[in-house]
């Protein structure tokens, strides 16, 4: 009886070592587990702060770029008035003195509406060798709105018509304006707005 006694408290020893040693083991894993999660959490919240800060910088740098960007166009287009003229398009011309011609585009400064010529517009028939609106031309233009975007003429005044100082269907036709705000502009040495095109069809 007391040799079964002893054994079993051995065995009662020994089976409470090992539920200790498990606790153990169980605590310290579940300690290892928490503070594996502690720091997976802030690393999350490190990568979130630093990607929110970059996206912000980006949206930021992108916005001031497309805000910038359209109030340097939109300055440039007001401060062409003193800048070289450029000509985005001109209307159809025709075969015809009674016309409507309009020219578009930037830097064409302002002038008042007139029927004659000026050192500020010239309209050139290549083919047939004369021009119009240019000073000293005899044939004339009728200028009736001069802003810095737009030139409307109405029409061909003047010697139009007389001799070969008409235009014809396929002629070449050579559209040039000048900046009145320029100051070389009165002595016609600053470099003009050229536009190429044909005279369509009546």
């Amino acid at each position: 009886m007391l040799k079964i006694e002893k054994r079993s408290n051995c065995n009662i020893k020994f089976i409470g070592a090992l539920n200790i040693d498990n606790y153990r083991k169980t605590k310290e894993g579940l300690m290892m587990n928490k503070k594996v999660k502690i720091l997976a959490g802030m690393f999350i919240i490190f990568f979130f702060i630093i990607f929110s800060t970059s996206s912000i910088a980006i949206a930021e740098n992108s916005i001031g770029g497309i805000i910038g960007g359209t109030l340097n166009k939109f300055q440039n287009l007001n401060n062409t008035t003193n800048n070289s003229p450029e000509i985005f398009s001109v209307s159809t011309v025709y075969p015809t003195n009674n016309q409507t011609i309009v020219i578009k585009g930037i830097g064409f400064g302002t002038h008042f509406s007139f029927n004659g010529d000026s050192r500020f517009i010239e309209i050139t028939d290549m083919t047939r060798n004369w021009s119009a609106g240019w000073s000293g031309d005899m044939v004339h233009l009728y200028i009736t709105s001069w802003t810095n975007n737009e030139i409307i003429i109405n029409g061909f005044t003047g010697s139009y018509g007389n001799g070969s100082w008409s235009l014809m269907p396929g002629d070449d036709v050579t559209v040039r304006v000048w900046n009145p705000q320029l100051s070389n502009s009165q002595n016609g040495n600053d470099s003009p707005a050229v536009y190429n095109l044909q005279v369509a069809l009546q």
